[in-house]
This record gives C-alpha cells, structure tokens and sequence, in this order.
C-alpha cells in the first residue's frame, strides 16, 4: 500500500491525481517512517502540497532553503504559515 494511501484511505486520489504526487509520497513515505500519526501527517502534506503549487515548481525539483522559507511564508507577514510543516518538511531530499 503506498504511503499516501496509509496517511489519507479515503481521499487518497486527491494527491495521487496531483502533480506533485510523487514528491507527496516520498514525502509521506518519510512521515510515516519517522512514526508521524496519520491526523499530523495529513497536515503536513496538505501544507507542503499548498506551498509546492504556490512555487509552481516542476515536480521533482530541489528546493533551496531560501525559496522553501519565502514560500512558507504569509504575503505581507513576516510569519511563517505551517511553520510546523516548514520545520518537518525541510528533510535533506527537499533541499539542495
């Protein structure tokens, strides 16, 4: 069973039909194997897939941790929005 599926068993096919589908795998495969419950995990992926659209990066590409922090964070805030997930997310695979 993928890992997207493990994390979300009834709207799995949301990420799957996502471009990005394959880095929200890698990404799930990675929550779960670090012992993230299934409610956190799902808000981490539902925050990376919201910040990997708004970067409207090819799928696959390496991120920077400069384009990773200004994406996570609010227009016209110095806050980072999901800086939870900015905090998980930043895992050697996703950046350069």
């Amino acid at each position: 069973m993928s890992a997207l599926k493990q994390v979300f068993p009834r709207v799995h096919f949301r990420y799957d039909e996502c471009c990005y589908a394959q880095d929200l795998e890698h990404f799930a495969e990675w929550l779960c194997g670090h012992g993230y419950r299934n409610k956190p995990a799902r808000t981490h992926l539902y925050n990376v897939q919201q910040v990997l659209r708004a970067l409207a990066m090819p799928p696959g590409a390496m991120l920077d941790i400069a384009k990773l922090t200004a994406a996570f964070r609010r227009s016209g805030d110095g806050r980072l929005r999901y800086q939870h997930s900015c905090t998980t997310s930043s895992v050697p695979t996703l950046i350069e």
